[in-house]
């Protein structure tokens, strides 16, 4: 077997392994990989070995790790003249300050991503560049212009036949209908997504499309369904890597459990889980939900910290859509303390 194809078939085993949330054999067969194509000296190779990685770090949650990893990329593909890896490798940095929550380079990233892959016919990469720039997009409150990204990478996905893109599309539209409070149309959006991750086998995606379907049934008064759809994303979360969303279904479920145990154990756990990972959804999704439990339990200290931490979370690059949810949650706190507060 040739070198170069012995390269090639690895990189090969450790994409298929990534979608099948095997990080750990993925992260062994590109270290595999990886001398040979610097013993092949071939940029190409090596560009498609780093952007790999870097979504492997992704997936850990590792931020820093995954910017470097695309910024080792970007500069192999450009040593390659490879189009295709020149916008991976921007889509990938993209993703990394999307992990460091700031959300407007990240669009920068994924649009400048699309512009070089429209330019080169890389419809694959234009659609999910265009999803992720619509969930980045959203949290400047720009909320038609990233529904139409998301629709249009939708589009792009169903004319390639682009099972993942699709699936893609739908949890980034599921996401952006839940901070609306859209329940009616989150449901069916959200059960869809989930059927189509399935499909693929997608259990990472499956973590994270669970919670938004317990709010629809916590929403609707469903408290024992909230429940159990909460408990399974947490499971099928430790068993593929909780750094991807763990802090997402800990914040649903501080918010949909019932028993004041596991509401706080939760918050816990999701606590743990920031210090131990950087991904920016899961700093923002349980502190926002976190709020919500001690608004409930009529807790302002704790109120007043997960909104604190929030705040000091976003400094880098303020995002107005939680700037929004945060004055929206001391409006509800000075309403609670003093229902006469005209300024509440």
């Amino acid at each position: 077997e040739a070198p170069r194809d012995r390269c090639r078939g690895l990189i090969g085993l450790a994409a298929a392994d990534r979608m099948q949330a095997d990080i750990a054999r993925a992260m062994t067969t590109l270290g595999e990989a990886e001398p040979i194509a610097l013993a092949l000296d071939d940029p190409a190779l090596l560009a498609e070995i780093g952007y790999l990685r870097g979504n492997l770090h992704f997936a850990l949650g590792k931020a820093d790790e995954c910017l470097n990893e695309h910024r080792r990329a970007l500069l192999a593909a450009k040593r390659a003249d490879a189009p295709e890896w020149k916008a991976r490798a921007r889509s990938g940095i993209g993703d990394a300050y999307y992990m460091q929550g700031r959300f407007r380079s990240a669009a920068r990233e994924f649009l400048r991503a699309v512009e070089i892959a429209k330019a080169n016919n890389l419809l694959r990469i234009v659609g999910v560049n265009l999803a992720m720039a619509g969930n980045t997009e959203f949290y400047s409150m720009q909320f038609d212009r990233a529904f139409a990204l998301i629709e249009e990478s939708r589009k792009i996905a169903n004319q390639i036949g682009d099972r993942f893109g699709d699936m893609f599309a739908h949890e980034c539209h599921t996401i952006s209908l839940l901070w609306l409070g859209r329940w009616d149309e989150l449901g069916p959006v959200a059960a869809l997504a989930l059927e189509k991750a399935r499909a693929l086998g997608a259990r990472r995606y499956e973590s994270i499309l669970l919670p938004p379907i317990a709010l629809v049934h916590f929403m609707a008064g469903r408290r024992d369904e909230a429940e159990q759809t909460i408990r399974e994303a947490m499971r099928i979360s430790e068993e593929t890597g909780p750094g991807f969303c763990g802090g997402i279904i800990c914040g649903i479920a501080a918010k949909v459990e019932r028993d004041p145990e596991r509401s706080a154990a939760a918050i816990a756990r999701g606590e743990a889980l920031l210090r131990e990972t950087g991904l920016s959804h899961n700093h923002i999704w349980l502190r926002i939900f976190a709020i919500d439990r001690a608004l409930a339990d009529r807790d302002w200290e704790g109120v007043e910290r997960q909104i604190g931490r929030l705040t000091q979370y976003t400094a880098a690059e303020p995002l107005p859509f939680i700037d929004l949810m945060l004055d929206r949650a001391r409006a509800l706190m000075r309403l609670a303390c003093d229902p006469e507060d005209p300024t509440a």
